[in-house]
């Protein structure tokens, strides 16, 4: 019995010491600077600023010479530790001259030139990167990219929320897919079909009327393809407005859209039904999903985010 005891009482004993090294081990990780850098954004905890997008998406090939590198965290972050020393884009061992901006939660790289065609770069992003209240990044990473040729082609609006006349098939069991008895408290939403300039997605390009009186409210960008205005109060009911993203918005190649986009809808009442789930990625049952695939939602409607970030 006492022999039972003693080989408790030390393997209890080794697993306080593994334990201790473990959190030892972490806390000093924690502190250092791109040690150890991944291709996909690691877990993180969730008291410290997150990444939620990345353009180019890792991996990604044929992406435009003139097009800039994008990141967009959870949190608005400290300009001040976002600059070329935090944010790098390489080819092979040698960095690329550039210039770093933030707009809203997103910081851009803007290369001096373009890039080199049908050539490898990979993007850093570093730990020193901390948010206003001084809260680092938890862990840097790397992603990789493959060059193509330049982007001429302008960016295009593929849906909204209250949606537009279209090509593109309304969703049947999407209660917001259309721009009838569109709820009073609902924003306005905008997809475009690849990444765009978040510096040029504000309340000057991105606007709705009543009539010739303008709406006011807040515009936000996701850093990616997704633009919300939403109004400062309610809009009245069993009214027609009128929504419009000018050509002044530009994706990260610099193109612009090739024309004003304009589009009506017409207010109900209160939003009473609750928002839906209205496609994903990977979809239900696929099976020989990549390893480092990520995994989206797109929903019916702006969601507000737990991390501030709508």
């Amino acid at each position: 019995m006492k022999r039972l005891i003693s080989v408790f009482l030390y393997v209890f004993f080794v697993a306080i010491v593994v334990i201790s090294t473990g959190c030892s081990n972490a806390a000093t990780a924690s502190t250092s600077s791109t040690t150890s850098l991944s291709t996909t954004i690691p877990a993180q905890n969730l008291t410290s600023p997150m990444v939620t997008n990345f353009s180019p998406e890792n991996g990604a090939t044929g992406v435009p010479v003139n097009q800039s590198i994008s990141v967009t965290f959870t949190l608005a972050m400290n300009p001040s530790s976002i600059n070329t020393a935090t944010f790098i884009l390489m080819q092979g061992s040698m960095p690329v001259p550039g210039t770093v901006s933030y707009y809203g939660n997103t910081a851009i790289f803007t290369p001096q030139d373009d890039l080199s065609k049908d050539t490898d770069y990979s993007a850093t992003i570093d730990i020193a990167i901390a948010n206003m209240e001084g809260q680092h990044l938890q862990n840097g990473f790397t992603w990789t990219f493959t060059t193509g040729s330049i982007d001429t082609v302008d960016p295009y609006i593929v849906s909204t929320i209250p949606s537009f006349n279209s090509i593109f098939p309304v969703d049947p069991n999407n209660p917001f897919a259309s721009n009838g008895n569109v709820p009073v408290n609902d924003s306005i939403t905008a997809y475009f079909n690849e990444a765009m300039d978040p510096s040029t997605i504000n309340a000057s390009t991105f606007t709705v009327m009543q009539g010739t009186t303008p709406v006011a409210g807040t515009v936000k960008f996701d850093g990616y393809e997704t633009a919300i205005l939403t109004p400062t109060k309610m809009l009245s009911p069993n009214t027609a407005y009128i929504a419009m993203i000018t050509t002044a918005v530009k994706c990260l190649g610099g193109n612009s859209l090739a024309q004003n986009f304009v589009w009506s809808f017409t207010t109900g009442l209160s939003q009473t039904t609750a928002p839906i789930v209205v496609s994903a990625v990977t979809a239900n049952g696929v099976s020989g999903v990549p390893l480092n695939s990520s995994i989206t939602a797109k929903f019916s409607e702006a969601i507000v985010s737990l991390r501030g970030l709508f």
